[in-house]
């Protein structure tokens, strides 16, 4: 599933790291849009296959992040 960019923003630090386990609603990554830092949350349990690199820039809607869902 990928995680999409609220808005247009860049990439300011990974709150998890690829092949980390995460849970709804926890913290994957932080963007800085319009001089302000937001949280971008995991939208489903499962495990982090990529993160987009800080520094990049992405426009809204844009992939931020995916995760492989977990089947329980």
């Amino acid at each position: 599933m990928n995680v999409p960019a609220p808005h247009a923003c860049v990439v300011w630090q990974h709150c998890c790291s690829v092949g980390q386990v995460v849970a709804a609603g926890s913290d994957i990554i932080s963007v800085e849009s319009m001089k302000m830092e937001f949280l971008v949350q995991a939208p489903c349990n499962g495990t982090v296959t990529w993160l987009k690199p800080m520094g990049e820039q992405a426009e809204e809607g844009e992939a931020l992040a995916t995760i492989e869902e977990a089947h329980e």
